[in-house]
């Protein structure tokens, strides 16, 4: 009986195939899995998309014989993701014979396909043979139960999608948030990390990358905004999930600079060799120290005036004792102090 049953639903399948492939502008099917009698008999929908598909399973004959049953994703001719919301045995639906059960999971192509792509897949609808027990009594009239070996029976029933549609299952951008840098104001001696969170909750995010202005930066990489110069810097985060859906987000945030954050980064310059001989930083640094004890006094005119002089011995030893980055940086930290009330 068994037997005759399943080659009537093989055969019912394979001119459902048939008869589907010549419908050349479908993207879905529905079909029907079952069995003997006593079996759990499904509806199962079946939407393709250049990114993957859907399968949606309807049980629609319950079995009364409390048999444990599933639907689950046999094998794909085009390589599958099996998302994290379906379990690792790509399981459709499940139940242990006591309640209805219905279930959908979408299934993720490692790469897009173009439109237009022959797609075959398997579901494979699994059965738990009849389990049978026995007592044995032994003599302090303890009772034990030994059950006898579960017997599976499985059913690979083929569907054929001649196309795939233009469509998406997962048309949603990931999320993009950023959590550093902050939108606000640091001191140039500060270093600070490039760090932000994506999520896509369907499809799974693909990759992520970060931009400070125009240089690349990692997810955690810290920066010493020693390297920037005053004013505003964005960060630019660019995402793609697995179904081609990409997002922009982006924080700008403004380096900002104090006579003691100048007087660090010209010691910092020395330090690495920007500026080369010890007579120009010591010259420099003194020419910072009496602006701020003159900013101390309140004597803002005259503080002015000696950053007007560390600017002339900048661009005086240009090319020379003072390259090109020290001269850029340190310059334009003095015209910022210079420029701010």
């Amino acid at each position: 009986m068994f037997r005759k049953s399943l080659l009537k639903l093989f055969t019912a399948i394979t001119v459902f195939a048939l008869a589907f492939a010549q419908v050349g502008s479908a993207k879905a099917a529905r079909m029907d899995l079952g069995g003997e009698d006593e079996d759990n008999f499904w509806n199962v929908d079946v939407l393709f998309c250049r990114d993957g598909f859907t399968i949606t399973a309807s049980q629609y004959y319950l079995s009364d014989q409390g048999l444990p049953y599933w639907l689950e994703l046999g094998t794909t001719s085009i390589p599958v993701t099996i998302p994290t919301s379906v379990d690792p045995a790509a399981r459709i639906a499940h139940g242990d014979g006591s309640a209805m059960v219905n279930g959908t999971a979408n299934f993720f192509f490692t790469q897009l396909q173009p439109k237009d792509t022959p797609v075959d897949i398997i579901i494979e609808r699994w059965d738990h043979g009849a389990m049978t027990a026995h007592e044995t009594e032994t003599d302090d009239s303890d009772h034990s139960i030994e059950y006898d070996d579960v017997v599976h029976v499985t059913e690979a029933d083929f569907v054929t999608i001649p196309h795939t549609e233009d469509c998406l299952i997962d048309s949603v951008a990931p999320t993009i948030t950023i959590t550093s840098p902050l939108a606000q104001n640091y001191l140039q001696t500060a270093t600070v990390p490039t760090t932000w969170d994506v999520t896509d909750t369907l499809s799974g995010v693909a990759s992520s990358s970060g931009m400070v202005d125009a240089t690349s930066v990692t997810n955690g990489q810290v920066i010493d905004l020693f390297t920037l110069l005053p004013g505003p810097h964005t960060l630019t985060v660019n995402a793609a999930d697995n179904s081609g859906n990409s997002a922009q987000a982006s924080v700008t945030f403004n380096v900002v600079v104090t006579l003691d954050s100048l007087i660090s980064a010209t010691q910092h310059a020395c330090s690495i060799g920007w500026i080369s001989k010890k007579d120009n930083c010591q010259s420099l640094l003194a020419k910072l120290a009496a602006a701020k004890a003159s900013s101390g006094r309140g004597q803002n005119q005259a503080m002015r005036g000696v950053l007007q002089a560390f600017l002339n011995e900048l661009k005086a030893q240009q090319g020379k004792s003072v390259n090109q980055s020290a001269y850029d940086l340190l310059s334009a930290d003095a015209k910022y102090l210079l420029n701010t009330p």
